[in-house]
């Protein structure tokens, strides 16, 4: 009895008459819900009696319509139709036919739902992450999906706002049991792709909201269900990491690379010939829904792409591909027992495609009289893997190197290490946190192979 007990909650702002009420019903209850129908007929025909209006400050909500008059609510969709002619404003809302008698308003019954719910699944630690975003906006001049002049506004305070909205559609759905539409999916989808998990909104956010761990939470939620969206680009790129195959990676980059860039500058002249690239690099108008499959491809030939790839990777350049060997590099006429030892590891960028970087990397510290160690040929570090949302496979890959590294021989386990990417696992991992990694060992002069 107490449960499906009524109340009317008013409060007010007396200044200037605007009173609010709130009648908490749970909607599972059909009886409390009629009884709740008639309170606001009689709150309604108080307001009119007392020469009131029921709008209020706030407008018209689902609750309130129904009692406007007819002339009022035809004013409302000329009005409407007069500012906002392709109804892009809550499209149909208070308008006929907008559908809203199939509305429907959670109860505090579905509110404890949703608590049991979030903390049950990913959506309680998604929502974790975003909830105390102060809508301030200091991560847009970082952040490089966020570009206005480009039509292209997915900066991490308006993702922020999608994520939420999305969350509250997935709980709205599990509370109902209506079951979960394909399009939230897809626009979670749609949010997670336009981040480059850069991390540079970080620092500028006062509440340390870092997007790129969110939407790394977001496509591990989409590859557990089976909704994340891939490209064959995108399948290629993630087969080209995770290959040790020295031949397989020459045949890739050769294909991805080297290939695959001079097809787009052919495409890129051919459509500049034909005209077809002055528009797309004209301002761009306003944009919404699915994009035009022609009107992408025309895009992505709109310009040239200019990327000088060394002609081979340092490993195959030194002979430095075997994977049974750690090959240690040093100067022998500048090592001596004070002589550092750096545990170098390239990482894929500067190991298969720029190459150039390690190998100016590693003729640096050989002109400082260090030894570098490197690690066997091609690894990776999970990282990529991670970012993509398939956490299994970069834990895999992050443990698969943790065992390699401690199999190292113990003065290569030492060496300072060097090289890793931004936020590696590997440097809280190794040896138990980044402070005991990084320790700058005096070592005697190595015997291993040397490679000048």
């Amino acid at each position: 009895m107490r449960s499906a007990r009524l109340f009317v909650a008013l409060h007010m702002h007396a200044g200037d008459g605007n009173i609010h009420t709130n009648i908490p019903v749970h909607s599972a209850n059909y009886q409390m819900l009629q009884e709740a129908d008639r309170l606001v007929d009689r709150i309604m025909a108080i307001a009119e009696r007392l020469d009131g209006v029921i709008s209020g400050e706030h407008g018209i909500g689902l609750t309130k319509v129904r009692y406007l008059a007819p002339e009022k609510l035809a004013a409302f969709a000329e009005y409407k139709q007069r500012v906002d002619p392709l109804g892009r404003l809550n499209p149909g809302k208070l308008l006929p036919g907008s559908g809203l008698d199939g509305a429907y308003t959670p109860s505090l019954q579905l509110v404890e739902q949703e608590a049991i719910i979030l903390e049950a699944t990913e959506l309680g630690a998604l929502n974790d992450d975003i909830k105390n975003c102060l809508r301030c906006g200091k991560c847009k001049p970082k952040c490089m999906t966020h570009v206005p002049r480009a039509n292209l506004d997915y900066s991490p305070r308006n993702k922020i706002l999608g994520t939420g909205l999305i969350i509250e559609a997935f709980l709205y759905e599990e509370q109902t049991r209506r079951g979960l539409s394909e399009r939230h999916f897809d626009e979670m989808n749609d949010v997670a792709d336009h981040c480059t998990i850069c991390h540079k909104c970080l620092t500028p956010c006062p509440v340390d909201i870092d997007f790129g761990d969110v939407t790394m939470r977001m496509r591990r939620i989409l590859v557990e269900r089976g909704k994340k969206r891939s490209t064959p680009a995108g399948k290629a790129a993630m087969a080209f990491l995770n290959t040790q195959n020295p031949q397989a990676i020459r045949v890739m980059r050769k294909g991805l690379a080297e290939w695959g860039f001079q097809g787009l500058n052919l495409a890129n002249a051919m459509a500049k010939g034909l005209h077809l690239t002055e528009q797309p690099n004209a301002h761009p108008g306003a944009s919404s829904g699915t994009p035009n499959p022609v009107g992408q491809a025309v895009n992505l030939v709109s310009r040239s792409i200019r990327v000088d790839l060394p002609k081979r990777t340092f490993r195959q350049l030194l002979g430095l591909e075997d994977r049974t060997r750690v090959p240690i590099l040093a100067d022998p006429a500048k090592v001596d027992e004070d002589s550092d030892a750096v545990f170098y590891f390239p990482g894929c960028g500067s190991e298969r495609l720029f190459s150039d970087i390690g190998l100016a990397t590693l003729a640096m510290l050989y002109e400082q009289g260090s030894q570098t160690v490197l690690p066997p040929g091609y690894l990776c570090c999970g990282y990529p893997q991670r970012a993509a949302g398939l956490e299994e496979s970069g834990h895999q890959i992050t443990t698969e190197n943790r065992v390699l590294f401690f199999h190292l021989p113990p003065c290569c386990q030492h060496a300072q290490l060097f090289g890793y990417p931004h936020r590696h696992p590997l440097l809280r991992h190794l040896h138990g946190s980044a402070a005991q990694v990084r320790v700058r060992a005096h070592l005697p002069r190595l015997p291993a192979a040397r490679h000048p």
